[in-house]
């Protein structure tokens, strides 16, 4: 049964996703095998050390309500209606851990870009498990534009986890949301005071000039989300 399930198990796998050329599947030769285990296969990770193990996939059989069943005299068979007859389910038993998840989905986004000669770090995290959605930036600390990008980030609150950031140049707070992962920046600059077209909205890895698509003064959640695509739900998900 664990053949017959396992070669969907990268295809079913939630998004974000890792990169398909960093994962495999490897099935568990006979000596591997635990004591309860008639197959076993591992998602395995390309790791900077070499392949090793993220998820494991054993198929369990009947082992674990047998034992129940034999301990507790109770019996645990199961009835199927449909075909008449009696059995003790079996148990195929996926197991993963959060914290070399994590680890994996960090090495996976990592990447080192070089820009006239300098190489700077960038973190390609997918939306859904980047720390910060979107950034505002003011395009300075002027007193004109810092008060509408305060408003324009209290309302994107609502909806995501946000950034705010008015220190240092616009090309420094860029990299500083290349560095973390931050999908999205909205710079309001002068022509937010000037026209409708108020704001530059940009996914991350880009620095300011040409290229910055010009969206709506008035910022919002679902203009994010259609600009950009982002499937997210109200918690910025």
């Amino acid at each position: 049964m664990v053949r017959v399930l396992v070669p969907g198990a990268l295809p079913v796998v939630p998004r974000p996703r890792h990169p398909e050329s960093q994962l495999r599947l490897r099935p568990h030769d006979a000596d591997e095998l635990s004591h309860y285990s008639s197959g076993t296969c591992d998602v395995e990770f390309l790791f900077p050390w070499g392949w090793d193990e993220l998820e494991g996939i054993a198929n369990r059989g009947n082992y674990d309500l047998t034992q129940h069943q034999t301990h507790s005299g109770q019996s645990l068979d199961y009835f199927d209606q449909a075909a008449n007859e009696r059995y003790l389910p079996h148990v195929i038993e996926p197991a993963a851990g959060a914290t070399r998840t994590t680890l994996a989905f960090l090495l996976a986004a990592y990447t080192e870009d070089e820009v006239k000669g300098e190489k700077r770090t960038v973190l390609r995290l997918h939306h859904r498990i980047a720390p910060y959605k979107v950034a505002v930036l003011p395009l300075s600390k002027k007193d004109k534009l810092v008060p509408v990008a305060s408003r324009s980030s209290a309302m994107l609150q609502r909806a995501f986890m946000c950034d705010y950031d008015e220190t240092q140049a616009i090309g420094k707070r860029y990299r500083r949301q290349d560095e973390i992962g931050t999908p999205y920046c909205v710079t309001i600059d002068f022509d937010t005071l000037e026209d409708r077209l108020g704001h530059r909205s940009r996914p991350r890895h880009h620095g300011p000039g040409p290229g910055a698509d010009r969206g709506p003064r008035a910022v919002s959640p679902r203009q994010i989300r259609l600009t950009f695509g982002m499937i997210v739900g109200h918690d910025g998900r």
